[in-house]
């Protein structure tokens, strides 16, 4: 099958129902006169769009009754899935709310840790200085030595 036949069947349907118009349907019946495949299909598919309108259906009281029982039992199903659709859309707040919560936790666990990093830092830069306190008093112990050795 190639490409122009497998676009021709595509659009059978719509040629069957008569839904194609002006240049489509001229093309499509120019390729249905060269195609015998495509023509075969389309003439099928008229056939049974054909035997299809021409049926004609009588049920008797007991199968209506019977289809609107049905159609009552899934209108009752229905108000069934209203019911299971707020639970889920209670299900979808109660995780919305989880997930809050959750980001909460975790914006206070950084916050938390970004604290005692700066404490961490802070100390660390205290001792340092504290250090450096004790370098300078000692160099100027160490000045005041030397400066009483040469007197």
């Amino acid at each position: 099958m190639d490409e122009k036949c497998r676009k021709i069947k595509e659009s059978i349907t719509e040629y069957v129902y008569n839904e194609l118009q002006g240049e489509l349907k001229s093309e499509f019946e120019a390729h249905l006169n060269s195609c015998p495949e495509c023509r075969q299909e389309a003439e099928q598919q008229k056939q049974i769009l054909s035997a299809y309108q021409s049926m004609k259906v009588d049920f008797s009281e007991d199968v209506w009754l019977v289809q609107r029982q049905n159609i009552i039992k899934k209108l009752e199903a229905g108000k069934k899935g209203i019911l299971q659709t707020i639970f889920s859309n209670m299900l979808v707040r109660r995780l919305s709310y989880a997930m809050i919560v959750m980001i909460f936790i975790g914006i206070s666990t950084f916050a938390y840790v970004r604290h005692m990093l700066i404490e961490k830092e802070i100390v660390k830069n205290l001792d340092m200085y504290q250090n450096m306190d004790v370098i300078e008093q000692l160099d100027i112990l160490e000045h005041i030595a030397d400066n009483g050795d040469n007197s």
